[in-house]
């Protein structure tokens, strides 16, 4: 059965697309007038808890993490373009292996962040910041208590990101 899937709009086609996780039937995209199976080619292994979210500066799909059933996973892919195609990205710098973490895109200042999640031994409440090519870990002066598989989303009229729910130790 799927578990925990990703949706995510591409900004370069307008498919809305599903990654479903753990699943022969990992990939499926919504256009105006059905679903049909996504065909992206190469694609990330098989994986659930991924943060997934639409790059809108860059027209691109940001993936990472996860994990399968070798483990917590730390990869960083990119869907860009009309090509169907996703791409291993290579930082130099990166968020430590994950799963339940989200992304949301910042508009304003336009760079992804990445929040939390949960590794082998522990809930997290880092924030990385990617710019398109590497991840930087942020230093903000407070940050919500360490929690995975939580909402998180952008707000167009205050220029925040909001975050709500999840799971966590307290």
């Amino acid at each position: 059965k799927p578990q925990d899937p990703a949706l995510v709009r591409n900004p370069n086609t307008n498919e809305l697309l599903m990654y479903m996780g753990r699943d022969d039937d990992a990939g499926w995209a919504y256009i105006q007038v059905g679903w049909r199976r996504s065909d992206y080619r190469p694609a990330p292994s098989m994986r659930v808890g991924q943060g997934v979210a639409a790059d809108v500066s860059r027209q691109e799909v940001v993936m990472f993490g996860g994990a399968n059933d070798t483990g917590f996973l730390g990869d960083t892919w990119i869907a860009a373009g009309t090509r169907n195609t996703f791409v291993r990205m290579k930082p130099t710098t990166s968020p430590s292996p994950r799963n339940g973490h989200r992304l949301a895109y910042d508009r304003l200042r336009k760079t992804m962040v990445l929040f939390g999640g949960r590794d082998a031994s522990r809930f997290l409440n880092d924030t990385w910041l990617w710019d398109g090519t590497n991840w930087r870990k942020a230093q903000p002066a407070t940050s919500p208590t360490p929690r995975a598989f939580y909402g998180l989303a952008f707000d167009d009229p205050s220029g925040d990101i909001f975050l709500v729910g999840g799971e966590g130790d307290s």
